[in-house]
């Protein structure tokens, strides 16, 4: 496997995985017809945009040439060494073989590297198969939750920790 920086022809890839992921973990708690309607030229525009953010890196996962997974962070409080993944997606169809830790680690390896010595997360309080994948990379959940709308739906994501001094 290789880990690399994303780059603008990486997005109908990336569009590609995110949708999937983003479906699969959403599908019991926003309507299907609103699943359904979302295109991966929307996610590729999300993706456009997001690119152009210089506060966040991007990092894809390739695996026997094809992009299978992907991971985005930013500096969320550099005044407190506080860093923040804001996403981690891997192909549904490659999922529970790695790539997810890989990536996580990798980003953890650059995030140290730049001076971080914590990073945050956030998982939707029902999305189970994330909290328990975090817990294997020893994120710990806070006490603090927040309240999100996703195409009009209300969710309560949970906020999880973890110290970037620990090996994984």
């Amino acid at each position: 496997m290789k880990i690399r920086q994303f780059t603008k022809t990486d997005i109908p890839h990336i569009a590609h995985i995110h949708r999937a992921s983003w479906i699969l973990a959403y599908e019991r708690l926003i309507p299907d017809e609103i699943l359904g309607s979302l295109s991966e030229i929307h996610f590729q525009n999300l993706w456009k945009k997001n690119l152009n953010n210089e506060s966040h890196r991007h990092l894809v996962a390739e695996h026997e040439n094809q992009i299978i997974g992907f991971i985005s962070f930013s500096q969320f409080e550099v005044s407190t060494n506080t860093s923040e993944i804001s996403s981690l997606y891997v192909d549904p169809d490659s999922a529970g073989r790695g790539f997810g830790k890989t990536l996580m680690k990798s980003a953890f390896n650059e995030l140290a590297a730049l001076g971080f010595r914590k990073i945050l997360l956030w998982v939707v309080r029902e999305n189970q198969r994330a909290i328990e994948f975090y817990k294997v990379v020893k994120f710990k959940q806070t006490n603090i939750e927040r309240k999100i709308f996703r195409h009009g739906i209300e969710l309560t994501q949970l906020q999880f920790s973890r110290s970037l001094v620990e090996s994984t």
